[in-house]
């Protein structure tokens, strides 16, 4: 256990304004940090879906011309 010799009382930090500003910032950089990264997973699986998309209507023209064919 330690002494408190500088005449704070226990809980003196906690209670500094700028120690809860510190602490609020860093929450705030935590946050937009996963903020970001959820962002980054977004656009991610939206540029899956794009390429997937792509590869649909690209089947879909290949079934369309092999149906013209067999109508005429």
């Amino acid at each position: 256990m330690y002494t408190t010799d500088i005449g704070r009382s226990a809980g003196a930090t906690a209670q500094d304004p700028g120690f809860n500003k510190r602490e609020k910032a860093q929450e705030d950089m935590f946050v937009r940090k996963h903020e970001l990264e959820l962002l980054a997973n977004l656009r991610n699986q939206i540029e899956a879906r794009k390429v997937e998309i792509q590869a649909l209507k690209k089947q879909e023209a290949e079934l369309a011309k092999v149906a013209e064919g067999k109508e005429k």
